[in-house]
């Protein structure tokens, strides 16, 4: 068994998780007797594992990609009226990145309600990446340009560099999360 192939199987093993454990090692014992062909076959098993996962938590995965863009869609309707205000109320103009920004913490908080906490940071984390693409997708269909721009110098997400900005939308789903997973935590059971 090649190297490859034995890190696609932990990874299968990974996505199917402990309830689907004795499932993945068969496979793994599998693929042993397959010889050349082992990686081909891993491939074959970590792509069954996340077909099986997405089947058991499809709720999730819809969490996953409609909470994202739900918060997309009321950055779009609080925009003129966040910056109107700010500019009438005379505050700085970082103050609706901070709304944008904010916003995003109850829906990262709605996953953590959703799943343990490990599950739910994962989850948040996907939740920022699709969020984060929408925003690249929307700007190149918009301004017809690819997402090499988010590369170039003067690149901006949320009015700073590219990564930082990501990395802000990252932290405040998963800060979000954590919170909503510890709320689950001191929830007593009836």
């Amino acid at each position: 068994m090649t190297g490859a192939c034995r890190f696609l199987l932990r990874l299968a093993h990974f996505v199917a998780g402990g309830d689907r454990s004795e499932w993945v090692d068969a496979m793994a014992a599998e693929a042993e007797f397959a010889g050349i062909e082992s990686t081909s076959w891993a491939r074959g098993c970590l792509w069954a594992a996340v077909k099986d996962r997405i089947a058991r938590e499809w709720r999730l995965a819809a969490a996953i990609l409609l909470l994202p863009v739900t918060v997309s869609a009321l950055e779009l309707v609080l925009f003129f009226p966040v910056v109107f205000f700010g500019r009438y109320a005379g505050l700085p103009n970082w103050t609706f990145i901070a709304v944008y920004l904010i916003l995003q913490i109850p829906f990262g908080f709605l996953l953590g309600r959703s799943k343990p906490l490990r599950r739910a940071l994962i989850a948040a984390a996907l939740s920022s990446l699709v969020l984060d693409v929408i925003g690249v997708v929307s700007f190149w269909i918009e301004l017809g340009q690819g997402p090499e721009i988010w590369f170039e110098k003067g690149s901006q997400v949320y009015n700073m560099t590219p990564l930082l900005g990501w990395a802000c939308s990252l932290s405040m789903w998963l800060t979000g999360a954590w919170f909503g997973s510890r709320k689950n935590l001191t929830t007593p059971v009836a």
